[in-house]
C-alpha cells in the first residue's frame, strides 16, 4: 500500500546502486567467466542502460488511481500481481535483472530470479546488490530473491508457484516455461 512517492524513491535506491561502476564491473566479469560469451567491456557499459530505464518510467502512475474516464464513470486503479519468477538468460544476467527489477518493483510486485546455471554468480550479485538497496531505504529487500542452486526442475517448480512469469531465453527455456503451466 506504498504511495507512488514511496515506491519512486525505492525504484531510484534500487537504480542509483546498479549503475554504479564498480557493480558493473563486478557482474560484468562473473557473468563473462561464467557464459564464456561477450565483452567485458560491453556489459560494464550496459549499466549505463539503468538510467535509460529510469527515464522511460519517469512520472509513470503505478499506484493508486491511474485513470479515470468520468464520462463513462470509469476507474482504473494499479495492483500488484504478486510474486514474479524471473527466468534470467545466460546472455544478459545483470541488465535483464535489472530492467524486470525495477518495473517489478515500480509496480510494487516481488521478483524472485531464476539464472541459467553458468551465469548463476553474476544474477545473485545483481539481485544482492538490490537487496542492499531495498534495506538501506527500510524497504523489505525480500522483493528481490534469486535461486542460488538453479535447476530447470527448480525454474518449473518456481514458475508454478508464483503468481506470474517472465522468461527470456532460446528453444530450452521454451520447453521449462510449457512445463510450468503459467
Amino acid at each position: 500500500f506504498w504511495s507512488q512517492e514511496q515506491v519512486d524513491e525505492m525504484v531510484a535506491a534500487v537504480a542509483w546502486q546498479w549503475q554504479k561502476k564498480d557493480f558493473a564491473q563486478e557482474v560484468a566479469k562473473l557473468a563473462v567467466e561464467g557464459s564464456g560469451m561477450g565483452v567485458y567491456e560491453d556489459k560494464v557499459n550496459k549499466a549505463n542502460k539503468i538510467r535509460g530505464i529510469m527515464w522511460d518510467m519517469k512520472g509513470a502512475k503505478t499506484c493508486g488511481l491511474i485513470k479515470e474516464d468520468k464520462a463513462k464513470g470509469i476507474k482504473t486503479y494499479a495492483k500488484p500481481m504478486g510474486v514474479v519468477a524471473n527466468v534470467v538468460p545466460c546472455t544478459n544476467p545483470t541488465i535483464t535483472t535489472c530492467f524486470i527489477g525495477l518495473s517489478l518493483l515500480k509496480t510494487r510486485n516481488a521478483m524472485i530470479c531464476s539464472p541459467h546455471p553458468r551465469t548463476k554468480d553474476a544474477t545473485y550479485r545483481t539481485v544482492e546488490y538490490g537487496r542492499k538497496a531495498l534495506k538501506a531505504i527500510g524497504a523489505p529487500e525480500d522483493l528481490m530473491l534469486c535461486v542460488q542452486d538453479p535447476t530447470n526442475e527448480k525454474t518449473v517448480e518456481l514458475m508454478s508457484i508464483c503468481d506470474f512469469a517472465v522468461a527470456t531465453g532460446g528453444k530450452a527455456l521454451i520447453k521449462v516455461v510449457h512445463a510450468a503451466g503459467t
